[in-house]
């Protein structure tokens, strides 16, 4: 074939190809804009969205803390994340959740903002919950290293402001199956050194901690206290709120964190629970059968977690309207 034959061919091609992506950016503009459109016409009825059929159906929820919300001594199955879905997934009950319990033992606050990028981008949650800082005082941190590559910084502004982007994340999220599972490949219990890991489908995440040289170095709960900021920080990039939870012990290193936590939640504007206060006056000198001698909570104590959490979730589901009359969102704080 001649060479302007060959030219001609490729010209016809690449202006059909132009056409195609032209053709496709056009309809996906065409539906971002229906879609925001009919988001902003139920925002301004005050009405609940309607869920089609493929939508998953489940507010899900992101557990992240060490052994206490692990569930050490009770089993996962006894620790709050599992005792609070199972509490607020009785019958009558709307919109049901879906937790999914990231806790593991030894953890700290720098593993958690490290890997924050990435448990937001894989698990896509809708609300995360954190209990965590005790462990700070007594493990290594792990370097947090928390600028965003292009890609994810990308992905972040996708996901809070196109309403296409996350339509496609959902069709994807109701065809998988994928479900959480937290591994321990050592001693759960042992203080020395820790390592587990959890998988979600293709994905798989490192877990454990390694004991510092030095207990309570100078500067801990300033660091701890850097990488809860940090941790809350992420979820706003995301679009996805954040709720401390106080641990359910006050004792020595759990008052410190539990300080702690509450410092920065009231100094970010963070939904705080404040499980330890509540237990307080029913627990004196933290000797009570809500904790374990080592203050690890029992399954009564992850019962009263899971309680604190009912009530607070269900101040923030319930439908009510704001003062501009537009119906707060579930996960919208």
């Amino acid at each position: 074939m001649p060479m302007a034959a060959v030219l001609r061919v490729f010209r016809v091609w690449c202006g059909r190809g132009a056409l195609v992506l032209f053709g496709v950016f056009a309809a996906c503009g065409i539906i971002e804009i229906l879609l925001q459109a009919g988001a902003k016409m139920v925002d301004s009825r005050g009405a609940e969205p309607v869920r089609p059929p493929w939508h998953p159906g489940k507010v899900r929820i992101l557990a992240l803390g060490d052994s206490n919300t692990y569930g050490l001594w009770v089993g996962k199955e006894a620790a709050y994340p599992k005792v609070f879905e199972r509490l607020w997934n009785q019958p009558g009950r709307r919109p049901q959740v879906e937790v999914l319990n990231l806790g593991y033992p030894g953890t700290n606050s720098s593993q958690v903002l490290a890997q924050c990028d990435r448990y937001l981008a894989v698990f896509r949650p809708d609300v995360v919950t954190l209990m965590l800082g005790a462990n700070d005082a007594w493990t290594q941190p792990v370097p947090t290293n928390t600028g965003s590559s292009l890609r994810t910084t990308v992905r972040q502004w996708l996901w809070r402001t196109s309403r296409l982007y996350r339509l496609a994340y959902l069709l994807a999220r109701a065809r998988e199956n994928a479900s959480l599972d937290v591994v321990p490949l050592s001693d759960p219990s042992d203080i020395t050194h820790g390592h587990g890991v959890a998988r979600f489908g293709t994905h798989q995440f490192e877990l454990g901690h390694r004991m510092a040289n030095v207990a309570a170095p100078p500067g801990w709960m300033e660091q701890a206290e850097s990488h809860l900021r940090g941790i809350v920080e992420c979820g706003h990039r995301w679009g996805v709120p954040v709720v401390f939870l106080t641990y359910v012990s006050g004792h020595f290193i759990y008052n410190l964190a539990n300080d702690l936590l509450r410092h920065v939640a009231q100094s970010t504007g963070t939904p705080l629970v404040d499980v330890n206060k509540e237990l307080e006056p029913h627990c004196p000198r933290w000797k009570c059968e809500e904790l374990f001698p080592d203050q690890h909570p029992t399954e009564k104590g992850h019962v009263r977690v899971a309680q604190a959490l009912v009530g607070f979730f269900d101040s923030q589901f319930r439908e009510r309207r704001d003062p501009a009359g537009a119906q707060n969102r579930p996960g919208e704080f």
